[in-house]
């Protein structure tokens, strides 16, 4: 029941294989950052505008692994992420 943004690399995938992953969980993935997103899953490469807009909402700001942790299974690694 958790809502979710995607910024960055993501090393187990495309940005849409992780929000399928998210979805299959039970969460929501958004496109940016509001007041009513509780995570800023945030890969290498990221830009700091989400980040910026995560830290003045007040919105976790995790990595790929925490996030895999929260879904309670072990994170994939692509052969090819997300470039």
């Amino acid at each position: 029941g958790r809502t979710f943004v995607i910024t960055g690399t993501m090393l187990s995938g495309k940005r849409e294989e992780v929000a399928q992953r998210i979805e299959a969980a039970g969460g929501t993935v958004k496109g940016s950052v509001s007041k009513k997103i509780d995570f800023l899953v945030r890969g290498p490469g990221a830009g700091n505008n989400k980040s910026a807009d995560a830290t003045r909402h007040g919105t976790a700001i995790i990595d790929e692994e925490q996030l895999y942790q929260m879904l309670g299974v072990p994170m994939p690694v692509a052969a090819f992420a997300d470039l």
